[in-house]
């Protein structure tokens, strides 16, 4: 792992951006999450089947299986389109400690449905702030502008645009990054963020050496002397060695 020291021009610059966040939360990395709702009025059998998963995603959160119970309560705002599905869809990414995930869910209640009940946008609001304080940030400074270039946060590549420094929202916990480009050797970080941190990186981009197609006289020459040597004997042992034993040979010993 190769990282540069910090330049104080990405620390003015994460500055900056912190407090754009801090203070509208206008900073983002990638395009908010959204999550799927019916494009018209839903059929009765959509409202049913989402009822059912309503209720399921019930149950699985009070066992603590917050993973299933937010498979449960997606399809159900997925079939419905109901508010209470998806502020329970937030409710459970900020229990998956997916606080990103759980700032735009948040978002999209507060921004996609005005008809919520006052007291459920209430909680919503207080619960988006809460979570999106935690939300970790980091800043990579030293990327170049170059076609191909591809960033990798935790297995999953991140979509690239031309601003720069390029800006990261993680969730607290531990990451690896991974820049790659073509005839470079990747630049990587790995390393634990807490919540709301701000991490400040450099990147080093370091080109490999270019590969010669030409060979040293010298080595050419030994592999001359080499096929020289090996013919010579292969023509002995044709030409010579292997007539000393013909029946008929002139060197054949008569006892």
């Amino acid at each position: 792992m190769r990282v540069a020291a910090t330049s104080r021009t990405i620390w003015v610059a994460l500055v900056t951006i912190g407090a754009l966040v801090a203070l509208t939360d206008v900073a983002r990395a990638q395009e908010p999450a959204r999550w799927a709702r019916p494009p018209g009025e839903p059929s009765e059998a959509a409202l049913r089947e989402a009822r059912e998963r309503y209720v399921e995603g019930t149950d699985l959160a009070a066992e603590g299986r917050w993973a299933d119970a937010l498979e449960a309560f997606t399809v159900a705002y997925e079939r419905s389109g109901v508010a209470a599905a998806l502020f329970n869809v937030a409710t459970t990414l900020r229990s998956l400690g997916r606080h990103r995930d759980a700032r735009d869910a948040f978002d999209q209640l507060l921004s996609g449905h005005p008809e919520a009940d006052p007291e459920m946008r209430a909680d919503a609001t207080r619960l988006r702030t809460e979570v999106a304080v935690r939300v970790a940030l980091v800043l990579i400074g030293g990327v170049p502008r170059e076609p191909g270039l591809e960033l990798w946060i935790d297995g999953a590549r991140r979509a690239l645009d031309d601003a720069r420094p390029v800006v990261a929202e993680v969730d607290p916990g531990p990451h690896a990054l991974r820049l790659e480009l073509d005839r470079h050797a990747p630049w990587l970080w790995e390393g634990t963020l807490g919540d709301g941190e701000r991490l400040a990186l450099e990147a080093d981009l370091t080109p490999l050496p270019e590969r010669s197609s030409r060979r040293r006289p010298a080595l050419w020459a030994t592999l001359a002397v080499l096929v020289v040597a090996g013919l010579a004997v292969g023509a002995y042992f044709v030409f010579f060695h292997d007539r000393g034993l013909e029946p008929l040979s002139p060197n054949t010993i008569r006892l």
